[in-house]
C-alpha cells in the first residue's frame, strides 16, 4: 500500500506523522483525565509546548523539585519513543520531550533553562 510505503519512509527520516482520527481521540482522553486543558485552548495567554532537555543540570530532578513547577504542568513525556504520564516524582532524563502547559508569557524562560545544552 503506497501510504503504508510513504509512512515509513517519513518515520525512518524522523517525522512523525498524525492520524486526524487518533489525534480527536487523544485530545478527547486529555481533556476528560485532565479537563484544565480545555483551559488551555480557549485561554490566550495559556498555551501547550513542547521542550527537550538539553540541560544536565535538571537531570535527574523529580518533577516536584523543578524549580518553575508553579509556572506550567507537565502533561507528558516523551523519552526513547515512549509516552510518559507523569507524576511529582517523576525524573527528568536528559532529551526528555515535555508536553507541558503554561503562562504563554513564562514559557520562553523554561524552554531557555530546559534547552540550554552543558
Amino acid at each position: 500500500d503506497i501510504l503504508d510505503e510513504k509512512y515509513d519512509q517519513l518515520k525512518e527520516q524522523g517525522v512523525e506523522v498524525f492520524n486526524t482520527y487518533e489525534a480527536n481521540i487523544s485530545l478527547l482522553r486529555s481533556l476528560i483525565e485532565t479537563p484544565s486543558t480545555l483551559q488551555i485552548i480557549d485561554n490566550t495567554d495559556a498555551g501547550l509546548f513542547e521542550v527537550t532537555v538539553q540541560n544536565r543540570r535538571f537531570t535527574g530532578l523529580q518533577i516536584s523539585n523543578l524549580p518553575f513547577v508553579d509556572q506550567v504542568t507537565i502533561s507528558r513525556i516523551y523519552r526513547n519513543q515512549e509516552l510518559i504520564m507523569p507524576h511529582g516524582d517523576t525524573q527528568i532524563h536528559l532529551n526528555d520531550h515535555l508536553i507541558l502547559t503554561g503562562n504563554k508569557k513564562a514559557v520562553p524562560a523554561i524552554r531557555q533553562q530546559l534547552e540550554t545544552r552543558n
